[in-house]
């Protein structure tokens, strides 16, 4: 075994706050490393290691060093451990992890055993086994949730068997191959995807994801909610919107790493995959993982491949089946570009779905609602003939997005199928001139493009209580401009961005949920003989900020928005064929 392009240092912090490092062992090591063994209580507890005679330990520690493969671990510059693989043939090896036992109980060893996954993936390894005593129930509990599998047991051990992940070793490897167009859709169309028992018209993309507590997510410049989709539906299902007759709930698949590098690079992806296992490297910073508004996080690579998983399945759904309405709640990953994380973004989500749907052969109309210019897409698409973006933003928000004359030129394209139309928005745009500006550019785009497939990322960042913008819509008026959408074409893909608390997104996505399927509740309505449905339940529009009436601005505000939000789609149509 060799080292094989792995990626060095690894640093993290301690469940005490203490700088941790994980690197390969030097000649420089030995005499710590041998201290370290001496001062490790018990001894010969675990197989009779570390050995209790010096004489014996010095020559096992020696024994070690000459072969397989091993890392040490610094704490605030003391050496406190060492992780090894011990080569047993045949793709297989022990996986062994001795901690001090003044920095047990710490953490540490949750990494290393997360690490040893990947080092052992990269390394060509199949499975890795361990041996642990059976009263040590922490160790277990640590290694069951790394993966591992009890196999067997002894009389004072368990035997415990993780089978590796073959593409996180290509990926860490540089192996990973980039699929072309074709070999992208290709394995999209093979993902593993539960389908509805029977076709229904309304596809809602669920997941769970147990990390909902943790600080660093909450404590960010861009707090992550990582659960946007489970509680989107319990909302939902409190107020009665998952109607059975024309919905179904797909529990959405796990996405790989090659269908992200189909769109993102490998070494990006790589860092990625190590951020999820609750590491730092000095490459991560350039990429921004890590950053205040783009935090790592144990399973960071997970939640980012489920998000994704969601919406590429939704995509796959759309062109397979009949369905005409599909919406992943935790996906719209819009700002992630392909070398760098940005504001909660990691994997672009809707990147790859456009991606998909144009390999497909279809038009797709790409509408961006968040309050943030959607400008990565803009950049991927713009000589995709089949792709037409369009985003809905602040203006002044993104760098150099100030709505100037200058900024419009720049922005709004020339309108030929594979540009772009980018509608900047003064801060305190309420629901009414938003819909004024939604009315004016999106049904003729629709009506001129003629698109088979409207994707929508539909953060609820404009919501006026949300305070990662200056937009103030309603969550009313919010839904009522999803509403329209579903009629721009055939059928219509919604991603769900983040937004800045679990109960703007809860309301704001079972609201948006109600405006997308409303047509199917009217249709029930009008068989019942009753009259068309206002899907805006009571209790999701409780509290100021949800009311159905418009927020009221000043005169002088108004009229200065108004006239601005005016002069922009005067100068869309002016500077746009497509909108004249």
């Amino acid at each position: 075994m060799g080292e094989s392009n792995l990626i060095f240092p690894c640093k993290f912090r301690d469940r005490y706050g203490r700088n941790v490092e994980i690197r390969p062992f030097r000649e420089s090591d030995f005499d710590q490393l041998l201290d370290m063994y001496d001062r490790f209580e018990p001894k010969a507890e675990a197989q009779g290691l570390p050995p209790a005679e010096k004489v014996v330990r010095d020559n096992w520690v020696k024994g070690i060093l000459q072969g397989d493969w091993h890392v040490i671990v610094w704490v605030d510059d003391k050496l406190a451990g060492q992780a090894a693989f011990f080569d047993m043939g045949c793709g297989r090896a022990e996986w062994g992890i001795f901690i001090h036992q003044d920095y047990q109980s710490a953490g540490i060893g949750t990494v290393l055993s997360s690490l040893g996954r990947v080092w052992g993936s990269a390394l060509g390894l199949n499975a890795a086994w361990l041996v642990v005593d059976t009263c040590n129930e922490r160790a277990i509990s640590v290694f069951r949730k790394s993966g591992y599998r009890i196999k067997g047991r002894m009389d004072m051990e368990v035997d415990m068997d993780s089978a590796l992940n073959a593409e996180h070793g290509q990926l860490i490897r540089g192996e990973l191959a980039t699929p072309d167009l074709a070999s992208f859709a290709a394995i999209v169309d093979d993902m593993p995807l539960s389908r509805p028992a029977e076709s229904k018209p309304c596809l809602f993309l669920n997941f769970d994801f147990e990390r909902r507590q943790a600080p660093n997510l909450l404590d960010c410049a861009c707090p992550i909610v990582t659960y946007r989709s489970s509680l989107t539906k319990s909302s939902c299902q409190r107020s009665g919107l998952l109607d059975e007759s024309f919905t179904a709930v797909i529990e959405a698949p796990v996405a790989n790493f090659a269908s992200a590098a189909a769109w993102h690079d490998k070494r990006y992806l790589a860092n990625l995959l190590l951020a999820g296992a609750g590491v730092t490297t000095e490459s991560m910073s350039e990429r921004r993982i890590g950053a205040p508004d783009a935090p790592g996080f144990v399973d960071v690579h997970k939640h980012a491949l489920r998000s994704l998983g969601a919406t590429l399945a939704a995509a796959r759904l759309l062109v397979e089946t009949p369905a005409r309405v599909a919406f992943n709640p935790c996906g719209g990953q819009h700002e992630a570009a392909p070398d760098r994380a940005f504001r909660q973004c990691y994997i672009n989500d809707s990147a790859l779905a456009v991606q998909y749907l144009t390999a497909k052969g279809l038009r797709v109309l790409y509408l961006d609602l968040d309050a943030h210019h959607g400008e990565i897409l803009q950049k991927s698409f713009e000589n995709n003939t089949n792709a037409l973006t369009c985003s809905f933003y602040e203006a002044g928000i993104p760098p150099g997005a100030s709505g100037s004359a200058s900024d419009m030129e720049r922005f709004f394209g020339d309108g030929r199928p594979g540009g772009h139309v980018d509608v900047p928005l003064p801060a305190n745009t309420n629901d009414e001139l938003y819909r004024l500006a939604f009315e004016s550019v999106a049904p003729v785009l629709a009506g001129r493009f003629r698109p088979d497939i409207v994707v929508a990322q539909i953060s609820a960042d404009t919501i006026a209580a949300d305070n990662t913008s200056k937009m103030c819509l309603t969550c009313g008026g919010y839904s009522e401009i999803l509403a329209m959408i579903p009629s721009l074409a055939p059928k219509a893909l919604f991603i769900g961005g983040n937004a800045g608390s679990p109960d703007i997104i809860a309301r704001s996505y079972s609201l948006a949920w109600s405006a997308l399927t409303r047509d199917y509740f009217n249709s029930i309505s009008r068989e019942n003989g009753g009259p068309p449905v206002r899907m805006c339940p009571p209790d999701l529009l409780s509290g100021a900020f949800m009311s159905e009436e418009t927020i009221p601005l000043s005169p002088e505000i108004f009229s200065r928005n108004c006239d601005c939000v005016k002069g922009v789609l005067y100068t869309l149509r002016k500077s746009n064929p497509m909108l004249r």
